[in-house]
């Protein structure tokens, strides 16, 4: 399923990383939600949107919010934003699919529950 998206976070957009995948283990996922929503609520009051994407020298990050849901994917910077995006919008659908607006409603802040998502993806690594 993953051809575009190198690794990705799901998020609330309080900060609270409820799934990422990572290929290698670079970074902290509590730290990376911590930093993605900072950088977010800050892009948001500049420019009353909140952000889509930035990129790094090799890498790019790509942001959609569906909800109160934050999906973040890092790519190759060669990678195209639209298939970046329709590849994150693939994930936010199973996600939604599988995790229905009255669980996560109900939801207790068990962030657990959601370490079967990569099975719902298809993800061999």
């Amino acid at each position: 399923m993953l051809h575009h998206i190198d690794d990705f976070w799901i998020l609330k957009d309080s900060g609270i990383v409820l799934y990422h995948y990572q290929s290698y283990e670079e970074v902290d996922k509590n730290l990376f939600g911590a930093i993605t929503i900072a950088l977010n609520a800050y892009a948001d009051i500049l420019s009353k949107g909140g952000l889509s994407s930035f990129q790094f020298i090799t890498k790019k990050f790509t942001f959609i919010k569906n909800r109160e849901i934050i999906f973040v994917a890092k790519s190759p910077i060669k990678a195209k934003e639209k298939d970046v995006k329709q590849e994150l919008n693939e994930i936010s659908a199973k996600f939604f699919e599988y995790y229905s607006e009255d669980f996560l409603n109900e939801w207790k802040g068990n962030i657990s529950v959601f370490s079967d998502f990569k099975k719902r993806l298809a993800i061999s690594h």
